[in-house]
């Protein structure tokens, strides 16, 4: 699936529905066909038994399932990407191992074969590549975030609260896709100091460091 929609979570989960919607489409026009009497005694089920288990399997919450990317996109509504890439990553290598320790034991008592495993096997590595591209979405989130700020000029908002010495990464890691945050400022003592938007707080991230206190942008007020 494109990069470009994983930072339009509303797009992504609706892309990524579509797969386990198809297998079951699949389903439905061959029971239809077997109506009209269009059918094979053994590939017609063969046919439904396999999009029902591709439909199932593809719902499994782990990346790079679509059932992942679904969750991703309603995680992404409440925390950045990279953050639910990883989780959902992790996810997905634990129905890998998980596939690949029933496959063992199912090809020991010769009910399976090595299709499980190879199954499991190619999950956990796919959704390790996940994890660790994860950090890279990042770039692309706030990239793509301006752009639909200059082409829209109007955006939802967001508001977080956090004190001065707080390192800029720490607030980066609040902000959601196709939302700008309003990053109000407060001392020790819960004081208002000052308000600084998103754009600031991504600029100084990135020209003087990830642990840049918040309140080096008090320069600017």
């Amino acid at each position: 699936m494109s990069s470009a929609l994983v930072v339009e979570p509303r797009k992504e989960m609706v892309v990524a529905a579509a797969g386990p919607l198809m297998n079951l489409a699949l389903c439905a026009l061959a029971l239809g066909l077997g109506h009209y009497g269009i059918w094979h005694e053994v590939w017609g089920p063969f046919f439904i038994q396999c999009n029902l288990m591709l439909f199932l399997f593809n719902l499994l919450p782990g990346l790079p399932l679509d059932g992942g990317r679904v969750f991703r996109a309603y995680l992404a509504q409440y925390m950045n990407l990279p953050a639910a890439t990883h989780r959902l990553a992790v996810c997905g290598q634990f129905w890998g191992v998980l596939m690949v320790t029933l496959g063992t034991f199912g090809l020991m008592g010769h009910w399976t074969g090595l299709d499980i495993i190879a199954t499991g096997l190619f999950l956990f590595y796919a959704a390790r590549r996940q994890k660790m591209e994860a950090p890279y979405l990042y770039v692309q989130h706030l990239a793509s975030k301006n752009r639909d700020l200059e082409k829209c000029g109007v955006m939802p908002g967001e508001v977080l609260v956090a004190r001065g010495e707080v390192p800029v990464w720490r607030i980066t890691q609040q902000f959601v896709p196709q939302r700008y945050h309003l990053v109000y400022m407060v001392d020790r003592q819960g004081q208002y100091t000052g308000i600084v938007g998103e754009t600031e707080v991504i600029r100084v991230l990135l020209e003087e460091g990830a642990h840049t206190p918040l309140e080096r942008l008090k320069k600017g007020f």
